[in-house]
């Protein structure tokens, strides 16, 4: 899996960005507590539901947007992972506890970045 930067948001409902680049990924349960991990608890309620359809470059903040992208890593749990300035626009302690997240996984992941608190992140 690949996440750039700006992550790429497909035209859909929540659950399509999330389930974005496969079909399934998950239980509304699922989703919902993901979401809550990664600071979007808000998304469904403030949009009307996992199946709401709003343009979503528009209505989410960059932060947002990578925070989105890394749930789709967090449901998925691909074998490796290419992070590009993955979480630039997140303040460190987000960025931090969200590499503290991704260490448990099972993927391996390269991350880029430029912050010099990404490599704390890491070795964490």
């Amino acid at each position: 899996m690949f996440m750039p930067q700006k992550p790429y948001l497909v035209l859909g409902s929540i659950r399509q960005q999330i389930q974005y680049p496969r079909a399934s990924c998950g239980s509304d349960k699922t989703i919902i507590e993901v979401l809550c991990e990664v600071d979007l608890a808000h998304l469904p309620e403030q949009f009307g539901g996992l199946d709401s359809e709003p343009n979503w470059v528009d209505v989410l903040s960059g932060g947002e947007q990578q925070r989105l992208a890394l749930v789709r890593l967090l449901l998925h749990r691909p074998r490796f992972a290419i992070l590009d300035e993955a979480t630039s626009a997140l303040d460190v302690a987000s960025e931090d506890r969200l590499y503290s997240r991704l260490a448990n996984l099972p993927t391996t992941f390269i991350s880029i970045g430029h912050r010099p608190s990404l490599r704390n992140s890491i070795s964490a």
